[in-house]
């Protein structure tokens, strides 16, 4: 059966504003496999972070290694929401980027380098703060000003978004290096004619593995980016990616992680093997996913998930409240994420801690490797210095041991046979700021990973 102009018209509007939604759905299809369930509740306690003074709404959006929060929160002003950072149990704002007030970071690395997307309506914009809180718009393709968006940013400073392709409504997935334009990803597929050719990156990790989402024909599919490359990982949309390559994303309201080429779908709140309606934002690199899944009883609520050792984990709610949903989480197994404080009310940031013991997200149990990393000599140096530094690991799990030591300008990987200790010398040719962390899995899959070391090259 043919396709009427108006009805591409249609499509092709649908498309591009699912397009700016971040739906990155799909047409449903039979799961391949599901994990075995559980349903339980997470041991983990949530306190309120708090507003701005006067404020009444706040929202928890990212979380870094050194338990530093972005996100954000009223003032009691008609001036919209401010974009805030939550540190040491002080709540601070960020150099204002938009107008409109509608930027909601969605991005904090260890360097405190901040990413957001402001929608304004009839534009949008990628956002970028610098770690003394300097706001830059991100650059967009030939043509595509006006309409970009950021998601996420690694420790490198490497950030994964989108762009507008000239002025109509194709958009690619881009990469930037801080405020500069990186790399164009361009597209995994065609549309269907009359549709926006569309590709999105949601998520990036040490390495510079990219996920997203993309059109081939009339669907959404998500798919796994490296060295030029893509995967196409079926169905749906990819949110995020961990060091050790593991991806968590949606399909048609069912969540999912992948890894090696294999979809494990997770499992649900009620003891479902599938956690239909359930929906995931995010991973650390121990394999811990969270998100949310409407919460059991009366309406339509939410509640915030955490899926660890095969098991989908209720967060719970702040004592008197009943809505609640969780965007991040750090190595530390620190979530963030908001809900209300009592029934009805406005949303307040939230921090739950469920410690650290992580395990292949919806599958079997495992402990991610302790590791710690420290500087051997001056972290800062003149171009042309080097910096020593000597990780340390332990594991009750089994090796070999695989590692990686990403130094913000490359990466050095190698293998252990036994826990122990990993020394390195790196090299830097040009000024800047760099950020070194080591990352250890095990033979399990468990991930371990360091805090960051903050390189000065002057």
């Amino acid at each position: 059966m043919g396709t009427t102009s108006s009805t591409r018209s249609w499509i092709a509007t649908a498309a591009a504003l699912l397009l700016v939604g971040g739906a990155g759905c799909g047409t449903a299809e039979q799961p391949a496999s599901a994990t075995t369930a559980q349903a339980a509740t997470a041991a983990a306690g949530v306190v309120d972070l708090g507003t701005l003074p006067g404020g009444t709404y706040a929202s928890a959006r990212a979380i870094n290694a050194q338990g530093q929060i972005a996100g954000v929160s009223n003032d009691g002003t008609l001036t919209g929401n401010k974009q805030v950072i939550w540190s040491g149990g002080a709540i601070t704002p960020i150099s204002p980027c938009c107008g409109s007030g509608q930027a909601t970071p969605r991005a904090i690395n260890g360097a405190r380098e901040v990413v957001a997307w402001e929608n304004a309506g009839y534009r949008t914009a990628g956002v970028y703060w610098d770690p003394n809180g300097v706001v830059s718009v991100l650059p967009a393709l030939p043509g595509g000003e006006g309409f970009t968006f950021a998601y996420d940013i690694n420790g490198s400073g490497l950030i994964a978004g989108q762009s507008r392709v000239g002025t109509g409504l194709d958009r690619h997935a881009v990469l930037w290096s801080r405020t500069t334009l990186l790399r164009d990803l361009g597209l995994m597929g065609a549309a269907s004619p009359g549709l926006a050719n569309m590709s999105g990156a949601r998520g990036v990790n040490e390495a510079g593995d990219v996920v997203g989402e993309a059109v081939i024909g009339m669907d959404y599919h998500a798919f796994f980016w490296r060295n030029g490359a893509f995967t196409d990982l079926g169905l749906g949309s990819a949110v995020d990616v961990n060091d050790a390559g593991l991806v968590a994303g949606n399909q048609s309201g069912m969540p999912w992680t992948w890894q090696g080429g294999a979809r494990k779908y997770l499992p649900g709140l009620a003891g479902q093997a599938i956690g239909y309606g359930h929906t995931v934002t995010g991973l650390n690199n121990a394999g811990d996913v969270v998100g949310y899944a409407q919460a059991s009883g009366a309406g339509l609520r939410n509640t915030a998930v955490l899926w660890r050792g095969g098991k989908a984990l209720d967060l719970g709610f702040f004592p008197g409240g009943d809505v609640s949903m969780a965007f991040g989480i750090n190595d530390a197994g620190q979530i963030v994420g908001e809900g209300n404080l009592t029934p009805g009310g406005p949303m307040h940031a939230l921090l739950w801690s469920a410690g650290a013991t992580g395990g292949s997200g919806g599958g079997g149990s495992a402990t991610a490797p302790a590791v710690t990393l420290a500087a051997t000599s001056t972290l800062s140096i003149r171009a042309g210095g080097r910096v020593s530094v000597a990780g340390r690991f332990t594991d009750p799990d089994s090796g070999p041991w695989t590692y990686k030591l990403s130094w913000g300008n490359g990466t050095t990987s190698g293998t252990a046979s036994a826990p122990g200790t990993i020394a390195a010398t790196r090299t830097y040719a040009s000024r800047g700021q760099y950020q070194v962390t080591l990352t250890v899995t095990d033979s399990t899959g468990a991930v371990g990973r360091s805090a960051a070391l903050q390189v000065r090259v002057r």
